[in-house]
């Protein structure tokens, strides 16, 4: 976690003196070596890293993002001509708009008792880093999925296989929401601004199903890969990854949140929700950051407690910038 743990237990025991001049200090130059792996390092379990394009912002930045200056539908009118021997071309006149990002600040805080800094206990340090460390990742996690599910269902439909048992996860879902990825994107045109289907998140449940595959619908090859694959984790079937997450399926979290907060109804008997994204146009889901996690001792009045604190800040948004990127399915 650290490079030299011994230089924070050192720092731990003068944080924890009862010299609150020596205190003071240690716990200033105690927070900043706490801030280092919080504010560069990726989080194992993050979901949002390899999806959002995350972008640094000035502080208290007004966060904008130009539209398409092309109006979704109307890319096979921007194209080239015959010129005339005479006259002129036609003309095609585009207007931009802007999309602006609200970014909040966030606060998470951690109390470790004095007598656990006095002995210099590494093992209650590195557990608190981890509960700090896990609180900024679940909260910019749940806001980038929230932002990723209300998209889906602004898109206003949904793809299911009426033929699968609910629940099952089939070969002619994947192949449906491929189609739907590439057909629903205001083109008629291929070659023009295209979608493709890279990435389903589904619950771990409907991952298992794909487990049961036979020779009819996988090769052996592919077979192996899935029943091999750590995690749950396939790199590519038909094409597209597939990645389990346990916030989707009965009960989890950004299921609930498309359900209970977006609206988002289940048809024939389904139970499970999955999404797909486009991992191509990553540049149009958008993670401003305003403010990188700062930690500050906040022990000072706290002490009589007798436990020290710490919080961490961070300041973010999430931004959907182009709905076509992503879709939803029913399992």
């Amino acid at each position: 976690m650290f490079e030299k743990p011994e230089l924070l237990i050192q720092m731990m025991k003068q944080a924890g003196s009862d010299n609150l001049a020596v205190a003071s200090q240690a716990g200033a130059d105690f927070a900043a070596a706490l801030e280092q792996p919080i504010k560069e390092a990726i989080f194992p379990g993050d979901l949002y890293s390899d999806l959002f394009t995350i972008e640094e912002w000035a502080e208290n930045a007004d966060v904008r993002y130009a539209t398409d200056l092309v109006q979704p539908g109307r890319e096979q009118e921007y194209v080239a001509y015959n010129v005339p021997r005479h006259g002129a071309p036609p003309e095609r006149i585009v207007e931009q708009d802007y999309i602006r990002v609200p970014t909040n600040m966030d606060f998470a805080s951690i109390e470790i008792p004095i007598l656990a800094m006095r002995q210099g206990d590494y093992n209650v340090l590195k557990r608190a880093m981890q509960v700090l460390e896990q609180g900024v990742v679940m909260k910019i996690n749940n806001d980038a999925f929230h932002a990723l599910t209300a998209a889906g269902v602004g898109r206003g439909f949904s793809v299911v296989d009426t033929t699968a048992t609910a629940g099952v996860f089939s070969k002619a879902l994947l192949t449906s929401m491929q189609v739907k990825m590439r057909r629903t994107t205001g083109t008629n045109a291929s070659s023009v601004n295209g979608f493709s289907l890279g990435r389903i998140y589904l619950s771990p449940e409907a991952r298992a199903t794909i487990g049961n595959f036979d020779n009819t619908k996988l090769d052996e090859v592919t077979r192996r890969q899935v029943i091999m694959s750590p995690e749950g984790h396939i790199e590519k079937l038909f094409g597209t990854e597939i990645k389990d997450i346990v916030e989707l399926g009965v009960g989890g979290q950004y299921q609930n949140y498309a359900v209970n907060v977006q609206g988002f109804t289940f048809t024939n008997s389904k139970t499970d929700l999955a999404i797909g994204v486009d991992l191509n146009k990553r540049d149009r889901l958008v993670l401003p950051m305003t403010m990188k996690p700062t930690v500050t001792d906040d022990s000072a009045v706290t002490r009589r407690r007798n436990i020290m604190s710490f919080f961490v800040r961070f300041s973010f948004g999430v931004g959907v910038l182009d709905d076509r990127c992503t879709f939803l399915a029913q399992v």
